[in-house]
């Protein structure tokens, strides 16, 4: 195979630039709300950045839904067969997320205060929690709603409004959280003095992901080309399959949050990982952005039944996603003290500072297994993507860090590892599905000669 031809830059390559830039600029905005929420919040105090990180669980929990309803509707949405049902591929897709997420949100808004007390926040706080944490629910299924409506929106063609809608919320957040810390606070961290800073920033934020689902979903709307009707039992396999391995992603960190409070550190090591997580998801977004638009374009060679040794998709996807990602990456790996003071105001405690350079090693492992993807997710084998991820997730990582415990082993280092344990394990697993799928269509186009 031409190596050349794998590594050559694609021919409109300012094309491909101005379209993924506006998507790769839209979603970095969008990641850096909570980013900024802890920047502020951190100036309450310890405690309410813990409630904050247990908060975020659940916000990046809708997030993965609306990623895979967004993906999902990717599928269908420019296959030949599918332009005159655009709009009832919308909104079949919005009705299944919508009723999901709102049953999900109403049975854990139950248990709220049972939620926060085994995150262990302080028995002071959890009045305060509790009420945080119901926001952050309905939080969780504005995002679910608008991470869905923010595919279409790309699907559609409509980048730069993505860019322009992301970059107010953006503005707007900044904000309502400098009103909060620097009018409602009074600089006292105690439970009295940060409820009214916290409890408007969650309802300033819920606010904005509201107005921002109807503006979109109002432009989606409009540029629909057709309403002719999908039937549910074609969208539901695909949906269902996304669902399965986003969920799976999006229920992995309440179980790991739980494992990571019994980590043996100098203090408390949940809040250091998930601001870590926080910043990979942004230094990560430029693969994230343009895989949208290779799952767009893969699904429509497949349609249209186009065969090429290299993939249509792959010299946009290498140049626009996976090389910038992985520059950012190495970056974070080099400078992981550097972020972290100059994002957050925050400097690890020692023994954490080690975690976060393996951390970004293993994020950089993941972009390529994230690549081998677009293959499964073109040719509609999706639940070869959740039983790979079940299996790395689930065995691999929470197997592993659970042994840590359990062997008295668990300080953060060895949860790094742990983690570059578990991408290793989804790309060779992801490897062997596309491997496996691309040799039997390799047969049977033999076989039909």
């Amino acid at each position: 195979m031409n190596l050349v031809n794998w590594l050559k830059p694609p021919l409109n390559w300012k094309t491909c630039y101005l379209l993924v830039f506006p998507i790769i600029i839209s979603q970095i905005l969008q990641r850096l709300y909570p980013v900024i929420d802890s920047r502020f919040i951190s100036l309450l105090g310890n405690e309410p950045l813990l409630i904050h990180s247990v908060q975020y669980n659940f916000i990046i929990f809708g997030q993965f839904i609306g990623s895979a309803t967004a993906i999902s509707c990717l599928v269908f949405w420019s296959r030949k067969e599918c332009v005159q049902r655009q709009g009832s591929i919308f909104l079949k897709h919005l009705l299944l997320v919508c009723l999901s997420m709102v049953a999900l949100a109403v049975q854990l808004g139950i248990f709220s205060r049972y939620i926060m007390t085994s995150y262990k926040v302080d028995p002071v706080y959890l009045s305060l929690s509790s009420t945080y944490l119901c926001i952050g629910l309905v939080n969780m299924v504005l995002q679910a709603i608008y991470g869905s409506l923010d595919g279409m929106l790309i699907a559609s063609g409509q980048q730069k409004r993505a860019v322009l809608i992301s970059f107010a919320l953006l503005i707007a957040n900044i904000l309502a959280d400098a009103f909060a810390i620097y009018i409602l606070f009074s600089g006292t961290q105690h439970p009295a003095s940060v409820y009214y800073p916290l409890i408007f920033i969650g309802i300033s934020t819920t606010t904005l992901i509201l107005i921002a689902c109807l503006v979109v979903a109002y432009l989606i709307i409009r540029k629909v080309q057709g309403w002719e009707q999908i039937q549910f039992k074609e969208i539901l396999p695909v949906w269902r399959s996304e669902i399965g391995i986003y969920f799976i992603r999006g229920i992995t960190p309440f179980i790991y949050a739980l494992q990571l409070i019994s980590i043996k550190s100098s203090s408390g090591f949940l809040p250091t990982y998930q601001l870590a997580l926080q910043i990979s998801y942004v230094l990560c977004l430029p693969l994230l952005a343009s895989m949208q638009l290779a799952v767009r374009n893969a699904s429509e060679a497949i349609s249209k039944n186009s065969n090429h040794i290299v993939p249509v998709w792959w010299n946009e996807l290498l140049y626009t996603g996976l090389l910038p990602t992985i520059i950012l990456l190495i970056i974070g790996i080099l400078f992981p003290i550097g972020i972290f003071s100059s994002v957050y105001h925050y400097v690890p405690p020692v023994d954490h500072i080690p975690f976060i350079p393996i951390f970004f090693f293993a994020c950089l492992v993941g972009q390529f297994a994230n690549v081998l993807t677009i293959p499964i997710r073109s040719r509609k084998k999706n639940y070869l993507m959740t039983r790979n991820f079940f299996l790395a997730e689930f065995v691999v990582m929470l197997g592993g860090t659970q042994l840590l415990i359990w062997f008295g082993l668990a300080k953060p280092w060895n949860v790094g590892v742990v983690i570059a344990l578990f991408v290793l394990a989804q790309l060779v697993l992801n490897y062997r599905s596309t491997l496996s799928l691309t040799q039997n269509e390799k047969l049977a186009y033999e076989a039909s000669c």
